[in-house]
């Protein structure tokens, strides 16, 4: 049986008319109520599989993060798109910005669960890994008590507000696939309980979600990240590799020859990610979050966690500031001499030599999605991103395509 579902369009600002407040823009659409057509946009360097929202020839937003699932039954059964009705505004607030709340009629067994990427089956680390983190225990905790009550199946031992409270305050901590799956059943389950309480808690949850993912759920997460580092759980895990060590070479301790070996082997193990991943190494916050668009399972993002956190461990016994240069790497994972035409166009060599890396089996579309992304960063100047960049690659064979072709997708 088929229900109406609504989902949420975001990122208004970005394509808000220049001059127009955010409450003008809201008004407007309180007053028309347009129809709205979703599209993908499958070249966006942020999510490849973002969905744009436009009003005849102009953007309007992208649907939410946590909502294109519902939406890809209706939009892979047409050429064009999909249609969405408009429902009601939501304004700013403490919690998050502005969006809009438009509905599609689904058939629910039509919209199938998040999967895992399969882009994470070549990462593997094989070191120990850290405890089971308090925070990720409590969300399963909450999922399950709310699901419960919601459900009828238990009285629970909390009250549905404690529930939601307590995933909002541990969600931002947990980008696995199946995390944003149980905050996605929660909030259909209040939702189609149709009371007003449940609504309410269902918004809460929902910018939760949305929080987790934006810049200052970025923030958060880096501090807490360092207080995981500086930690008991991060003591115990390097006590467990150095325990481990002596075990394996008869020892009473663990050179530093033998660390850095370990600290290097790391970061090969960390390059196995998905493409852009790899650069966001020294930046364990930002590579968290971007896990989220590569739909990472719980036992990877577990492993990733590990070893990002035995790498800082290490690095801080060794007092080691910097990533290994490819000249500390085995010979296979050596980059070839690179072009001066190539690394020209980049503000900095290391830039050049990183997306060299990153460019590995990638296909043309990702290859400029990570230019625009670079350009964003001020790694390539948007002189050079043309036709210098496009030269230096089809010049090495590693961009086939015309130049015209180029600049479009750039």
């Amino acid at each position: 049986m088929k229900i109406k579902k609504q989902v949420r369009v975001g990122t208004l600002w970005k394509f808000r008319p220049e001059g127009m407040s955010e409450e003008a823009q809201l008004m407007a659409f309180e007053k028309e109520k347009p129809n709205l057509l979703v599209i993908p946009e499958s070249n966006n360097p942020a999510d490849h599989e973002a969905l744009l929202v436009m009003k005849g020839r102009g953007k309007v937003g992208y649907i939410n993060a946590d909502d294109k699932r519902w939406l890809m039954p209706a939009i892979k059964n047409s050429n064009r798109g999909c249609l969405i009705e408009f429902d009601h505004v939501v304004r700013a607030n403490d919690e998050g910005s502005a969006l809009l709340k438009y509905a599609i009629e689904v058939e629910p067994t039509d919209v199938a669960p998040l999967q895992p990427s399969l882009c994470w089956d070549d990462f593997s680390y094989t070191y120990p890994l850290i405890d089971d983190v308090a925070e990720i225990d409590t969300l399963n905790y909450a999922f399950n008590e709310l699901l419960s009550i919601i459900k009828g199946n238990d009285d629970g031992v909390m009250q549905p507000a404690d529930c939601v409270q307590l995933i909002c305050d541990n969600c931002k901590y947990d980008m696995s696939t199946e995390t944003t799956q149980l905050i996605n059943d929660c909030c259909f389950e209040l939702e189609i309980q149709g009371n007003k309480n449940m609504v309410r808690l269902q918004e809460h949850l929902e910018r939760a979600s949305t929080h987790r993912r934006s810049r200052v759920g970025e923030k958060e997460y880096e501090e807490w990240f360092n207080k995981l580092v500086s930690g008991a759980l991060a003591r115990k895990q390097l006590k467990l590799y150095l325990n481990e060590i002596c075990r394996k070479q008869h020892s009473s301790s663990v050179s530093n020859e033998q660390m850095n070996s370990d600290l290097n082997q790391i970061y090969l193990q960390l390059l196995n990610m998905p493409f852009t991943l790899s650069l966001y190494i020294d930046s364990p916050a930002k590579l968290m979050h971007m896990a989220f668009y590569k739909n990472i399972n719980r036992v990877k993002q577990k492993e990733l966690l590990s070893a990002l956190v035995l790498r800082q461990s290490l690095k801080k016994e060794l007092n080691v500031n910097t990533s290994p240069t490819p000249a500390c790497l085995p010979e296979e994972n050596k980059e070839l001499a690179l072009p001066t035409a190539f690394v020209m166009c980049f503000n900095d060599r290391q830039y050049a030599e990183e997306f060299m890396l990153a460019i590995r089996g990638m296909k043309n579309t990702q290859k400029t999605a990570l230019v625009h992304r670079y350009v964003s960063e001020k790694k390539i100047s948007k002189e050079n991103c043309h036709r210098p960049l496009w030269k230096a690659l089809h010049d090495m064979g590693l961009y086939a395509p015309s130049e015209s072709n180029w600049n479009m997708q750039v």
